[in-house]
């Protein structure tokens, strides 16, 4: 997924970052992740040994993104969960 490395490109190229460039950046890298340990289908997938790594690693550039998305707005963003996950 490419998204993730383009988006990285294009915050290290902007003079300053508000916050929304890098937590969309970190955002993209979550997803991506998060797909990888989507596609795993057994425990013979050489990727298989990485889920639990990926899915802390995602979790904690969620975490970040929204951290960067609570600097924007002076308010911190309020994740209620639910039994499927995080709204």
């Amino acid at each position: 997924m490419r998204l993730a490395s383009e988006v990285w490109a294009i915050s290290e190229r902007l003079p300053a970052d508000l916050g929304v460039m890098g937590a969309a950046a970190g955002a993209a890298g979550a997803l991506k992740l998060l797909l990888e340990v989507c596609t795993v289908r057994s425990m013979d997938d050489p990727r298989a040994a990485a889920v639990t790594a990926n899915l802390a690693r995602a979790s904690g550039q969620l975490a970040t993104a929204a951290e960067r998305i609570d600097t924007l707005f002076g308010v911190p963003v309020v994740l209620e969960k639910f039994p499927n996950g995080y709204r």
